[in-house]
C-alpha cells in the first residue's frame, strides 16, 4: 500500500475522473478479469490506466495533452520503466509482463 500511496502522491489524484472512452479496445469486454480501468484529469494533462493482467491496451492518445510521456509503474516494487512518448491518434501500450501494471501518462510541464 505504501508504494501505491507514493504513486498517487506523485500526481494530482484529486483531479482524476473515470474516462472509459480513453480505452479504444477494452480487453475486459469478453473477460472481466482483463478489464482496464482508465482515468484522466479534466485538462487531459495526466491519465492513468490499470491493467490487471498485463497484456496490451489501445488508448485514444488524441484525447490527451502533448507533449507527453508514458511510463509503467510496477505496483509490486514501486519501480518505473518507460512506455515511450505519446503519439497522435490511437496508441497501443504493452505491459512488461503478465502481472498487474499501472500505465502513467503525463504531459510535460
Amino acid at each position: 500500500m505504501a508504494l501505491l500511496r507514493r504513486f498517487f502522491d506523485s500526481l494530482p489524484w484529486w483531479r482524476l475522473r473515470p474516462d472509459p472512452e480513453l480505452v479504444v479496445a477494452q480487453p475486459g469486454r469478453g473477460d472481466p478479469t482483463l478489464f482496464v480501468a482508465a482515468v484522466r484529469t479534466d485538462d487531459a494533462a495526466a491519465a492513468v490506466a490499470y491493467l490487471p493482467k498485463g497484456g496490451s491496451v489501445t488508448l485514444d492518445a488524441a484525447a490527451l495533452k502533448r507533449p507527453a510521456a508514458a511510463r509503467w509503474f510496477d505496483p509490486r516494487t514501486g519501480e518505473w520503466s518507460s512506455a515511450g512518448a505519446l503519439t497522435e491518434g490511437t496508441q497501443e501500450f504493452t505491459a512488461p509482463d503478465t502481472r498487474d501494471w499501472v500505465l502513467d501518462i503525463r504531459a510535460a510541464e
